[in-house]
């Protein structure tokens, strides 16, 4: 509201004085006017500022329940997205254990299935049992009949005996086959005038050249005993030869390296080599006597070459089958429970 100034003159003129008065009262009056005029619209402003702060604080108030509701509204979003994400990880659990149970249930199919497979194993295995303990029953019988052929007491057939087992073991040979070998051979040389230790020893030193030579159990066998028949003949010639010479590349290499130590050594006046021996052969130089002493003489260089062979998985089972012979053999020996097992 602009400022009102208000001016009263006064003159010594006594009319002009009251007529100034008069216009004085009258700007007094207009002046009152104004400034109710004034208030009025200072009160109307005021109502209209009351009113619009009443409305903002309505504004307020409502915006803050909106805000209150849309945090409310947040709130429930967020606990259904947590329930959500529950429900699925409890989903998925769920999946997981039937995953689970289905795992386990196959495992146990399969185990039952395995544990039926294994049953029926043993019991084929022990089927098998009685045939099995013949057979090394009579595999012992076997090879005290062979001993008692090249022994003269029951304590000399028992001393060949553990001694036959000690090289079998030593040379991952099967027993039986060594007392047939040892059978053999002091069959063949009842003229040659080598002792019983001897021959034994032979009978290791061919074990230990057949497998530095590598050779099969089969062609082994087959090659052992054309040597034992050479033996017998008294001349080691023709097919027994070349059994050895092409099948037993190990005895070959063991009486080549015989022949040459006994040269050495003087027990004979000729050089038998490789080249020369079939010729010698048909000759008759190569007597059962010479071919014994060629294996003995070649012990050391044996033994040597032996250590280098490495030893398999199947010489242990050999291993094992000899104890096995011999420990249940001799149980049968005393107990006769042969004649028990069922057929």
């Amino acid at each position: 509201m602009p400022d009102q100034t208000v001016g009263i003159r006064l003159t010594a003129d006594g009319s002009g004085f009251v007529g100034e008065l008069k216009l004085a009262e009258g700007q007094l009056d207009r002046l009152a006017a104004a400034t109710g005029r004034t208030s009025s619209a200072t009160d109307r402003q005021t109502s209209a500022g009351r009113r619009m702060t009443r409305g903002m604080s309505a504004t307020t108030i409502a915006t803050r329940r909106m805000e209150r509701g849309m945090s409310s509204a947040g709130r429930a979003a967020l606990q259904q997205a947590t329930a959500a994400r529950t429900a699925t990880a409890a989903n998925r659990g769920l999946a997981g254990s039937f995953r689970a149970a289905h795992g386990s249930a196959a495992k146990y199919v399969l185990g039952v299935g395995a544990a039926a497979v294994v049953t029926g194993e043993i019991y084929a295995q022990l089927r098998r049992v009685p045939g099995a303990l013949r057979e090394t029953f009579d595999g012992y019988t076997e090879l005290n009949n062979r001993l008692r052929l090249v022994t003269q007491s029951e304590g000399q057939l028992i001393a060949v005996r553990r001694r036959l087992l000690a090289l079998s073991q030593d040379s991952d040979t099967a027993l039986n086959n060594n007392a047939l070998l040892y059978n053999r051979l002091t069959l063949a040389s009842s003229n040659t005038g080598h002792s019983q230790a001897q021959l034994l020893r032979v009978t290791e030193i061919l074990n230990k050249q057949v497998a530095i030579g590598g050779d099969s159990a089969e062609s082994a066998a087959a090659g052992l005993n054309q040597l034992a028949q050479g033996l017998a003949s008294g001349r080691f010639q023709g097919d027994e030869l070349r059994s050895v010479l092409e099948g037993l590349l190990g005895v070959s290499q063991g009486l080549i390296d015989g022949f040459a130590l006994l040269r050495e050594r003087g027990q004979i006046d000729i050089d038998i080599t490789r080249e020369n021996i079939r010729e010698l052969a048909a000759e008759g130089v190569l007597t059962s006597k010479l071919i014994l002493d060629a294996v003995i003489a070649s012990a050391d260089i044996t033994e040597q070459r032996f250590e280098r062979v490495e030893k398999t998985l199947s010489s242990s089972f050999v291993r094992l089958g000899n104890s096995i012979t011999f420990a249940l053999g001799k149980l049968n020996a005393r107990a006769r429970i042969g004649s028990d097992l069922p057929n």
